[in-house]
């Protein structure tokens, strides 16, 4: 499972031939926040495949796509994709919610999320920037910001690169870096 920050999924969509777009069946069944639901996106065979199947899925121009997929990261979800092996590119891109998703949800509980999940990208601070308001705390769903007496502790470690304390930022103290190497 890999997690993308809004650019990536961006530029995931914008090499997809087809897309199409359907409801997120854990939000659909658990119903535990009010995220959106329509936003799971199929690419290209998989594309083919949900639209053919019927149901609530159907085919978007890659702006209503976008559109989508903005919707998605203002909600705060995070953008995650299953990418089989030997496939370059995935074929489903999710917009995950820690609370419904079948697959996250079990893993922030466990504290075992940075052991399934790969980023090429980190959140990185610029402490002279930041006012500690808690606004990325509140929307990193991975745990890795907390305010400890009036302070704000970041652990990097537990940060998967989602973005979604970047674009809420109202100082711009956050910004996305490559990931290096675990040693």
């Amino acid at each position: 499972h890999t997690v993308f920050d809004l650019s990536e999924a961006k530029a995931i969509l914008k090499k997809a031939r087809r897309i199409a777009v359907g409801d997120c069946p854990c939000r659909f069944e658990h119903h535990n926040c009010d995220a959106p639901i329509d936003v799971c996106l199929s690419l290209d065979e998989q594309a083919d495949t949900s639209i053919s199947h019927g149901g609530n899925n159907r085919e978007v121009t890659l702006d209503e796509a976008l559109a989508i997929l903005k919707r998605s990261h203002e909600a705060g979800l995070v953008h995650m994709a299953y990418v089989a092996k030997g496939e370059e590119r995935p074929k489903i891109l999710c917009s995950c919610c820690g609370c419904c998703c079948n697959t996250l949800s079990p893993m922030i509980e466990k504290g075992t999320f940075d052991l399934i999940l790969t980023s090429k990208q980190i959140a990185e601070n610029d402490h002279d920037k930041c006012t500690v308001c808690g606004i990325c705390v509140d929307r990193c769903i991975f745990r890795a910001r907390r305010l400890i007496d009036g302070e704000l502790a970041y652990d990097a470690k537990k940060c998967m690169g989602c973005g979604v304390c970047v674009s809420t930022c109202p100082t711009g103290a956050i910004s996305m870096v490559p990931r290096r190497a675990k040693k």
